[in-house]
This record gives structure tokens, C-alpha cells and sequence, in this order.
């Protein structure tokens, strides 16, 4: 029987997710007064069932289905009203833990483990009961479950079977523990650790469509990542795979027995160059250099031969006002103290070199004056001094 109320769901409720892993768990601590590690304090005899395990606790999830023809951008938003018929379908599920035989294939690489199952084949429920949830009981301990058949529950003395359904329950507690709580609404409201898992859609707290099965693949690689850890790796020779090598260097049988083909690789970046390609592009990059030296000559020798530096001098005197063209700028010119300054220059429209050389400061048929800043000599610039 479902342990909750399918209406809660949406459409009819405000809940898109409700997960009940917890029935029938087993009770710890067993009694009141116990030791380290669960050990009675209570001298024998014991309590018949002291220990034992009596059921594996179902999964029951119950979740709202966004109907594919919905569109769910409308629920990005948090504060989304979620009982809409339209947009969504109650489903419930129950996943029972059993045993199985996984087929995988684990590769290495850079030293990470990578596994692929390959094939699940079930064996048997860990715990062979069913829970009984109506039933109370009171038998010394200070867990109440009741599941029957009672002679399934394993037992502390039956050392073998109790580990290993031990290891197992261990595993799906794990696993129950996240899948365990409520979410309302589209994330509004989260009391469960499966939001931090890959079965809900993180844009809004959904379950995805293909819950079950996702549910599964994930189980079989929290399996798969206990072997990343050495000690629990069973190494068997790569010749002889029914053989453990444990902590020996060679093996029992003749060393011809254990000689095996090991393919070793690495990965590698390789360059393939295109001729095509290559003389294009270095092509088009050698065209724009030559246009670049053919501009840089042209502007050179346009200059009469001067090429421009970056230094103050240079700054200056490709700035100066046109009453700097008094002096002779060529290279290798030497002048006494020279006063420069930069502020308001008087210049004309005419203060320019004609073609022959020759300085029109004083034109006067230039036009009226003009104002502009530029660097000057000492009169000609007007430099505001505070009073």
C-alpha cells in the first residue's frame, strides 16, 4: 500500500515531489544502554531478534510528470502555480533492493576509473521479507518492525550472511537516505537531498521522465565507485583470471602461463598541416606586411627622408603650431636654449609653408586670426598664468 497521499501531488496538491525510503529501517540503537559500536551493555541471554536485519525498506516515490506538450519555461519561475491539469501527471513508483550480477567494463584514464555497465542480471531480494507496516512489536529490543517470514531475517550469529546483507543494506541506505523528503512546488520549498542529484531537472526541481531507470544506472555506479578504492579491488592475473595475485610477484604456475599482450597508449596531440591552407593564409599575412613596408616607405619619404620617433621631441614637433616652422627641423641640426611652450596660439588660416618652402606667418592677405592651442615659441603663446 502506498504510505502517502497521491492527492498531495500535482495537480491536486502542491507538492511535485514526495519520497517515503524510510519504513521498516532497521533500529539503531537496538537497546537503551549499549557500548561502542552497538555492543549490549546487558549481559546474556539476549533478545531474540538483537541485530537483525528483518526487512529491506521499499522505495516509494511519488512525483509530478511534466507533460511533454506543456511548455515549461512557465515554470522556471519559483513562485510558478503548479496545480495545473494541463501540465501535469501524479506517478508513483516502488523500487525493491536485490541482489545482482553486474557485467562492466572499467577503463583508466589519466588515472581516473571510468565504468560502463554492461549488463544487470537480478538475483534475489536482499532481504527476503515483506514489511507489515499495521504491526507493532515488542520484543526486548527497541526495534519495532515486523516482516514476515521472521525466518528470513538474518541474524548477527550467521557471521557470512550477515556481513554481506550488512555491505548491502549499508549501500541502499546510502542511496535511500538521498532519495528521501518532499519538494513543493517547482523548488519553492526542498526538504530532500535529491535536488543535489542528476534525477531532478536543476532549472526547476522536476523529477525527469525516466526516473526508474535513471535511478538504477545510478545505484550501479555508486557500486562501481566503491572499486576505485585499492582495498577493496580484488587484482587477479591478466592471463589468469581465476587467480588472485594477492601480495605475491609471480604466480604458482610456470611464468609462459602469465604472459599476456598488453596494449599500452597514451594520448597525444598530433598536427596535420594543409599545403592549401598554409600558403593561403601566410600568403594573404605576407601581402599585408609588404602593403605595410610599401605604406611606412611611402610616408617616409614623403617626410624627406625623416622618420617620426616617440620621444617628447618628436611629440612636439608633429604637434607644433606653424610658427615652429621658423627653424630648420632637419636631422643632425644642433640649437642653443630654445623656450617652447604649449598654450592659446594667434595663427591664421595662411600660416602655412607654401610649396617652395617658404614661411607665411606674416601674409597678410591671410585670413583673419583664428585660436588654437598648440606648442610655440616664447610671444607666441599665450599661457594664462594664475594672479
Amino acid at each position: 500500500m502506498i504510505p502517502f497521499d497521491v492527492r498531495r501531488l500535482a495537480p491536486t496538491g502542491n507538492f511535485t515531489y514526495i519520497a517515503q525510503t524510510l519504513h521498516g529501517e532497521y533500529g539503531y540503537p537496538q537497546l537503551d544502554a549499549v557500548r561502542s559500536g552497538g555492543m549490549p551493555v546487558m549481559e546474556p541471554p539476549y533478545p531474540e531478534h538483537l541485530g537483525a536485519f528483518r526487512t529491506e525498506p521499499i522505495i516509494w516515490i511519488g512525483y509530478s510528470e511534466l507533460n511533454a506538450s506543456y511548455n515549461y519555461t512557465e515554470f522556471m519561475n519559483t513562485s510558478a502555480e503548479v496545480r495545473n491539469p494541463w501540465a501535469f501527471t501524479p506517478v508513483v513508483i516502488a523500487c525493491e533492493h536485490f541482489e545482482a550480477n553486474y557485467t562492466a567494463e572499467i577503463a583508466y584514464s589519466d588515472g581516473m576509473q571510468i565504468p560502463t555497465i554492461k549488463k544487470m542480471e537480478m538475483i534475489a531480494p536482499v532481504i527476503n521479507t515483506t514489511y507489515i507496516p499495521e504491526l507493532k512489536v515488542d520484543d526486548g529490543t527497541l526495534d519495532d518492525t515486523v516482516a514476515v517470514p521472521q525466518s528470513n531475517y538474518v541474524y548477527p550469529n550467521v557471521t557470512a550472511a550477515y556481513r554481506r546483507t550488512a555491505g548491502y543494506h549499508s549501500m541502499g541506505l546510502y542511496l535511500r537516505q538521498r532519495l528521501n523528503g518532499t519538494i513543493q512546488g517547482t523548488g519553492r520549498v526542498q526538504q530532500s537531498k535529491v535536488i543535489y542529484t542528476s534525477l531532478t531537472d536543476p532549472r526547476f526541481h522536476l523529477v525527469r521522465p525516466n526516473v526508474t531507470q535513471l535511478i538504477e544506472a545510478w545505484y550501479g555506479n555508486l557500486l562501481m565507485s566503491m572499486f576505485a578504492r585499492p582495498r577493496f579491488q580484488a587484482v587477479v592475473w591478466a592471463a589468469q583470471t581465476s587467480e588472485q595475485t594477492g601480495t605475491r610477484r609471480t604466480g604458482t604456475r610456470p611464468a609462459e602461463d602469465y604472459l599476456y599482450d598488453c596494449t599500452r597508449s597514451r594520448p597525444a596531440v598530433r598536427y596535420h598541416y594543409r599545403t592549401r591552407i598554409l600558403v593561403s593564409v601566410y600568403g594573404i599575412l605576407m601581402f599585408l606586411g609588404f602593403l605595410g613596408i610599401t605604406a611606412g616607405t611611402i610616408a617616409i619619404r614623403g617626410n624627406g627622408g625623416v622618420s617620426r620617433g616617440t620621444g617628447f621631441s618628436s611629440i612636439v614637433e608633429a604637434t607644433r603650431g606653424p610658427t615652429l616652422d621658423r627653424m630648420d627641423w632637419s636631422a643632425g641640426k644642433e640649437y642653443g636654449p630654445v623656450k617652447i611652450g604649449y598654450g592659446l596660439l594667434k595663427t591664421r588660416d595662411g600660416d602655412f609653408k607654401r610649396p617652395d618652402g617658404e614661411i607665411l606667418v606674416n601674409d597678410v592677405n591671410a585670413m583673419p586670426s583664428r585660436s588654437r592651442f598648440g606648442f610655440g615659441f616664447e610671444g607666441d603663446v599665450d599661457q594664462l598664468k594664475p594672479g
